[in-house]
């Protein structure tokens, strides 16, 4: 029973609290200050007589002090998210306004009939369409508003708007405001953008396209029976030799005219054909371009070529026939060049079938179309492969000193023999081959040494070797320079080295590429000429060797300098070039080609001319009226105009033209006349200095108003720490300031 009690009490309160919740009312326990008299009891001694005090009789006294209390009272007040409407009414409260709907709970909206919740915005319902509204927007439920005045609703369909084009589509609709497409069959009309005109594939002859893909005839036209898209003119009559050309007209066929009498009647004009022309009147030839008549026959035209045809005849305007075994030059018609089957070699066709050999070429007696080469000396050793051209066999090696001889090459030296054939040595007289070095060649004796042992003889023009007695050493009568003596009076040079030219006993050196600007002293070394130096990445260059630096030039020569473009020779030091300004530089010298660098105390100007920097104010904010700021600088209009000299221009402007107070106090023109770089240093110390005094001051008056508040009321402070029993006879609490006493009774009720 009890249990059941329990639970329809719960039930209860949970139904009440949550109707409370339901009308937006909450139970709130909140503290409430109260106040109550408390007694308490004060003791003194009565004055008795002539007795001590002290013996007098004790008297005690009631007295009432007012307390101070909290005490827990519910309330009701509104649940959180909810607002007071009237004493027990509260309503839910959103933040923000609910755009067509109501706010049903905390923050949240609930959307009127017809209208949906925007995904973006909770406070915002937006109006709901059955369905998509097109070319227009849904503006309130089931209603769309069509996007500009571009659009119309449709009659029958109130979620379209259709586009309006003026003047209305022709043969089209309208798709887009003043926009219209095209009918299946039709284009657009490229004079009127609002009208289709219908499209035929081909195009109509003596027709109109009317329908697409319809050709409408012409009046007296009928339509071409094989051809929809043609139609031709109609003749009440057949056209006897002609055609019917236009509706009643004929044409006649070449070579015919119309009958006078008869418009539908052709006949000939000229009784005979016209031989390279055309029958224009009766019995009137007119001749084809190119042609001409002939003088005897009226019928006959006869072909002009502007230049007489060159192994040919004239056969049509400046068209030649070719005579036979000839050709048409492919690059002029009026000459027929000669016919060769074969190519010539060596030589050009100048008749049918006929080779000219070119200069230096004789004819091949076994081949007609080919011409060899001549060499007038003939070649030894050699063949000739072209005028005068020696090209050596395989073995051999051009001779020095004459252009047709080819010598035999023996890779190893021919001892008393010389070198007859390609590694071939053939020995001299009175030496025989060596069996065992095909390269030595031993002597020999035709009767036996008497009376000399060992001993040998030289030939004529060889000496005995100094180590070897067996061997005689050919003899040169100049020293072999750079090469060895081979054979009498002959040299052969080492590797890296060929013979001079002019001097059979000296032997070049051999350099692969040439000397540039020195000579090859050695193999594949070059040696500078005076006055230059080797090229850091070409060792066959030498470059030439200036005593100074080229400033603005390059060294083209020994000591002599080539300038830049746009640099000319400086007139005083060779070595150096100037720029060129094509315009004078004014209050500047040029730096760099047609580029002026402005002397001191001047500056570009908008069109690069060097103008005086005027210092009027020398401040880094806004400059005085009729002052103009450039580079940090106030620049006196009128002054940057008129002056010339910087010096003149600032005297001027600190004297006559600052105006106002800058031109009568001392200080300012102080200021105008100090450069920015001395200006500078000293306002920013003035500013610090200044900083430093106010924080000083500040820091002195916190001082000074901490040791007044610690002054204040110093005796009932120290009571108020330290509490006493207070008697009749010192009532404190009358003299106590209004803010101590509540703190001196709440100590005196402990």
């Amino acid at each position: 029973m009890n249990v059941l009690i329990i639970f329809l009490i719960v039930v209860t309160l949970c139904t009440n609290f949550t109707q409370q919740q339901k009308n937006g009312i909450c139970p709130k326990k909140i503290k409430v200050k109260k106040t109550r008299n408390v007694p308490y009891f004060i003791t003194s001694r009565v004055p008795c007589g002539p007795r001590p005090l002290p013996l007098c009789p004790v008297r005690r006294l009631t007295k009432y002090r007012v307390e101070t209390y909290t005490e827990d009272v519910v309330t009701n007040e509104c649940c959180k998210g909810f607002v007071k409407l009237s004493k027990n009414h509260c309503i839910p409260h959103c933040s923000k306004k609910c755009f067509n709907g109501k706010c049903t709970a905390p923050e949240t909206c609930s959307c009127n009939p017809g209208y949906t919740k925007d995904p973006k915005n909770k406070y915002l319902c937006i109006p709901k369409c059955s369905k998509p509204c097109i070319n227009g927007r849904c503006t309130s439920p089931e209603t769309c508003t069509c996007n500009n005045n571009s659009f119309r609703r449709n009659l029958k369909d109130k979620y379209l708007c259709e586009p309006i084009c003026s003047p209305l589509c022709v043969n089209s609709k309208c798709t887009a405001p003043g926009t219209c497409t095209c009918n299946p069959g039709f284009t657009k009309d490229p004079r009127i953008k609002h009208k289709c005109v219908p499209k035929c594939s081909k195009p109509c002859v003596r027709s109109t396209c009317t329908a697409p893909e319809t050709c409408s005839c012409l009046a007296r036209h009928d339509k071409d029976p094989k051809n929809k898209y043609q139609c031709n003119p109609r003749c009440s009559k057949r056209c006897e030799n002609g055609i019917c050309v236009q509706p009643e007209t004929c044409r006649c066929n070449a070579g015919l005219v119309l009958d006078p009498k008869n418009k539908y009647l052709c006949r000939k004009m000229c009784s005979k054909n016209c031989i390279n022309g055309n029958c224009v009147g009766i019995e009137k030839c007119s001749c084809n371009v190119g042609f001409v008549r002939d003088s005897k026959n009226p019928y006959q035209c006869n072909p002009v070529c502007s230049k007489p045809c060159i192994n040919g005849k004239c056969a049509g305007a400046n068209k030649c026939s070719c005579n036979p075994g000839y050709v048409p030059d492919p690059r002029n018609r009026l000459v027929c060049n000669p016919k060769c089957s074969k190519p010539c070699v060596n030589s050009k066709c100048t008749a049918p079938e006929t080779c000219s050999c070119n200069s230096g070429f004789a004819k091949n007696p076994q081949n007609k179309y080919n011409c060899n080469p001549v060499c007038g000396k003939g070649c030894v050793n050699a063949k000739c492969t072209a005028p005068e051209t020696c090209s050596c066999n395989a073995g051999y090696v051009k001779d020095a000193r004459n252009k047709n001889l080819c010598n035999p090459v023996c890779s190893k030296t021919c001892v008393n023999s010389k070198c007859s054939g390609p590694e071939t040595c053939s020995c001299n007289s009175g030496f025989a081959k060596d069996s065992r070095n095909k390269y030595l060649c031993n002597p020999v004796c035709s009767k036996s040494c008497v009376n000399a042992p060992e001993m040998c003889s030289c030939n004529s023009n060889f000496t005995k070797d100094s180590k070897d007695k067996y061997l005689c050493n050919p003899v040169c009568t100049n020293p072999c320079i750079n090469g060895k003596c081979t054979l009498p009076e002959t040299c052969s040079c080492n590797s890296g080295f060929s013979i001079d030219s002019l001097n059979k006993n000296i032997c070049n050196p051999i350099c692969s590429k040439p000397c540039i600007n020195s000579k090859c002293s050695a193999p594949e070394t070059c040696s500078c000429s005076p006055a230059f130096a080797k090229d850091n990445t070409n060792t066959y260059r030498c470059n030439p060797v200036c005593s100074k630096e080229c400033v603005n030039a390059e060294c083209s020569s020994p000591n002599t300098c080539t300038c830049n473009k746009g640099y000319v020779p400086d007139v005083n030091d060779k070595f150096k070039c100037n720029p060129v300004c094509n315009n004078t530089c004014l209050n500047g010298y040029c730096v760099k080609p047609n580029t002026c660098k402005c002397n001191d105390g001047y500056g570009t100007d908008f069109e690069d001319k060097c103008v005086p920097i005027c210092r009027a104010l020398c401040l880094y904010r806004d400059c005085p009226r009729d002052y103009e700021a450039m580079n940090n600088r106030c620049i006196l209009k009128s002054v940057l105009s008129l002056c010339t000299d910087n010096t003149t221009c600032v005297e001027n402007c600190v004297a006559e033209d600052c105006g106002g107070i800058f031109s009568d106090i001392p200080v300012i023109r102080t200021i105008i006349n100090t450069p920015l770089k001395v200006l500078i240093p000293a306002a920013l110390g003035v500013i610090v200095t200044i900083l430093v005094a106010i924080i000083v001051v500040v820091i002195i008056l916190k001082k000074k108003r901490r040791r007044i508040d610690d002054a204040d009321y110093p005796i009932y402070e120290n009571l108020i720490r330290n509490p006493v029993f207070i008697t009749d006879s010192l009532p404190l609490t009358a003299t106590l300031p209004m803010e101590l006493k509540p703190k001196l009774e709440l100590l005196s009720g402990h």
